[in-house]
């Protein structure tokens, strides 16, 4: 699976040059596979074990209100 990761790591999606099809195509195939993993018995054991490892990394991916950029506190 890491090599995997490795070879699409610089793929990018331009959602301007794609038809609303294929747009409604992806946002059903995501909003299926978040359905599947949510049917699953650790899905939120899961979800809670990511949650704290990208707080004690100091993330910003959960703050509700995100800093612009050059703002100080």
């Amino acid at each position: 699976m890491a090599s995997l990761q490795q070879e699409t790591a610089g793929v990018k999606l331009d959602f301007a040059l794609m038809p609303d099809y294929v747009k409604q195509d992806l946002a059903e195939a995501a909003w299926n596979a978040f359905q599947r993993f949510m049917r699953r018995p650790d899905a939120r054991a899961i979800l809670d074990a990511e949650k704290e490892r990208l707080m004690q990394e100091g993330s910003t991916l959960l703050d509700p209100k995100p800093k612009k950029r050059g703002a100080n506190k």
